[in-house]
C-alpha cells in the first residue's frame, strides 16, 4: 500500500497536478462568470423587450418560455411556470456560455482575436 501511495505522489509531481486543479478550477470561475453575465444580461434585456415593446407581462413571457417543454399549459400555471420559464432561460444560458467557453479553450484564433477591441465588437455582433 505505501508503494501505491509514493508511486501516485511521484506521479502527481511529475504531471503538474497542482498545475491541472488550477487549469480546471480558472475554467470553471470562466464559466460561471459568463453564465451569470450571459442569464442576467439576456433575463433583463427579453423582460425589457416584453414589457415596454410588446406590452405584455413578465409572467407571460416566462411561462412562454416554458411552454417550450410543457406546452400551451405552461400559461395556466402561474408562479410555478413562471419559474421553470426562468430556470430554463438559465440552463440555456449555461449551455451557450459552455459551448463558447470550450471553443475558446480550443480555439486560439478566437482568443487571438478576442484580445483586440475590435474582435471582442465582431463576436458580440454574432
Amino acid at each position: 500500500m505505501h508503494y501505491l501511495c509514493e508511486a501516485h505522489a511521484r506521479w502527481q509531481d511529475a504531471h503538474g497536478s497542482g498545475i491541472f486543479r488550477a487549469m480546471i478550477r480558472d475554467a470553471v470561475s470562466r464559466l460561471v462568470r459568463a453564465w451569470l453575465v450571459t442569464a442576467i444580461v439576456d433575463a433583463v434585456s427579453s423582460s425589457a423587450l416584453a414589457v415596454f415593446a410588446y406590452r405584455s407581462t413578465l409572467t407571460r413571457l416566462w411561462q412562454g418560455v416554458a411552454s417550450i417543454l410543457l406546452g400551451p399549459a405552461a400559461f395556466e400555471g402561474g408562479a410555478r411556470t413562471t419559474l421553470v420559464g426562468l430556470l430554463l432561460q438559465c440552463a440555456v444560458a449555461l449551455g451557450w456560455s459552455a459551448v463558447f467557453l470550450a471553443l475558446y479553450l480550443s480555439w486560439p484564433r478566437l482568443r487571438r482575436a478576442l484580445a483586440l477591441p475590435r474582435g471582442v465588437l465582431a463576436v458580440a455582433a454574432l
